[in-house]
């Protein structure tokens, strides 16, 4: 996979989701599925992983992933920087024309608070009503055993 900037026209533009990941392999696969069957894009920025992270998100490249890179650009640093990372997403998110921009990592699940409404269309209601920023709620499934099988949906497996 190319180390630079991906970029193709898709038709995810009303909602694209912002992820930085690092050896994500276990459940990136999944994680990016959900996000982009409900039509939501998603632009990834990855740390340079290690491990088949590359290889679990093949599939989904021009077909809902909007935008790739490795950061940092000149390679691997040698210690992790929250506050760089998120400096990236802030300047990658004026560029995506888009009309909401999720911020969330590769082990969040994002769903519309009503059922049978996709994210996409339930950000497009709150907008219609004059919102333009929404907050979430967040439900924490610590795990109790060894049992997650690697690429399975951590959806299905943690209740």
């Amino acid at each position: 996979m190319n180390s630079g900037l991906v970029r193709k026209p898709f038709e995810y533009r009303q909602c694209i989701s912002v992820i930085a990941r690092y050896n994500e392999g276990d459940i990136i696969y999944h994680s990016l599925r959900r996000l982009i069957d409900q039509g939501v894009g998603v632009y990834l920025i990855d740390n340079w992983s290690t491990d088949d992270t590359d290889a679990q998100i093949e599939p989904l490249l021009g077909r809902g992933i909007v935008g790739y890179e490795k950061f940092p650009r000149d390679g691997p640093s040698t210690y992790f920087s929250l506050w760089r990372q998120l400096e990236r997403k802030e300047e990658i998110a004026p560029t995506l024309d888009a009309r909401w921009i999720i911020h969330q990592d590769v082990d969040e699940i994002r769903d519309s608070p009503w059922p049978d409404v996709s994210l996409p269309d339930a950000l497009e209601r709150v907008a219609r009503d004059g919102y333009n920023c929404i907050t979430h709620t967040v439900l924490r499934f610590r795990p109790i055993d060894n049992g997650f099988r690697y690429g399975g949906d951590m959806e299905d497996y943690f209740k």
